[in-house]
């Protein structure tokens, strides 16, 4: 499916509020990580993988289309969110609610390049938040965040896997225990603020989001 028709599906089957998408990887598995028992099952959800921008917060989000069934992978990608990518070809993922989730590929060149998006991403939306917090000219609050509900209700689109995810994944690939590295943070308000504004000032992603800030106060950015 060229990516026009694929951003047109994704709209009006997922989230209208999806205006891009930023990375694909055609085929992956999805995992699920128990903590008590220390293992990994492979969940019902297969198929393409997407990495899209919103219009809104939380302005990305990882989508897994499952060509299964109608039920969708989908994970907002935010400052709170933790990804780990310990196996070349598995990238582990903790939301907000200490859940652990697997992303598998593959191609592990994808899944690295993926892991970096991810960590770009995650480094502009603190940074724009601490800015936010700072200068008090965050968004309007009533503005409700929108999670992308699973809803792919009528033609699959259709990524035939080139692997077998059963004869790739081995038993190395499920190590016992998770391990994510927790954020550390600067004491010093001044060297935050350094921090922040040295790493926003080059930043498209920030832009968007100072922009969206503003109008949504009524400013008038032609002025």
């Amino acid at each position: 499916m060229e990516r026009d028709a694929l951003l047109t599906s994704l709209r009006n089957k997922i989230d209208k509020g999806i205006v891009e998408i930023v990375f694909e990887i055609q085929h992956s598995v999805y995992y699920e990580f128990s903590e008590s028992k220390g293992t990994w099952n492979k969940g019902d959800i297969e198929g393409p993988l997407i990495l899209v921008k919103r219009n809104q917060e939380p302005h990305y989000c990882l989508i897994i289309l499952n060509k299964q069934h109608h039920s969708n992978f989908c994970q907002q990608v935010t400052s709170e969110t933790l990804f780990e990518k310990k196996i070349p070809q598995l990238l582990c993922v903790r939301d907000k609610n200490k859940n652990v989730h697997g992303i598998w590929s593959a191609n592990a060149d994808l899944i690295e390049h993926l892991f970096k998006k991810l960590q770009d991403i995650q480094h502009i939306d603190s940074q724009s938040k601490m800015l936010k917090n700072l200068l008090d000219i965050g968004g309007d609050s009533s503005l409700t965040p929108k999670s992308p509900e699973a809803i792919l209700n009528s033609r699959s689109i259709d990524f035939s896997p080139q692997f077998n995810p059963e004869e790739i994944l081995k038993p190395e690939f499920f190590q016992r225990g998770v391990i994510f590295e927790e954020k550390k943070e600067n004491n010093s308000e001044r060297e935050k603020l350094k921090e922040v504004i040295i790493s926003l000032a080059n930043s498209d992603e920030f832009l968007d989001i100072i922009i969206q800030a503003l109008k949504s106060r009524g400013i008038n950015l032609n002025c």
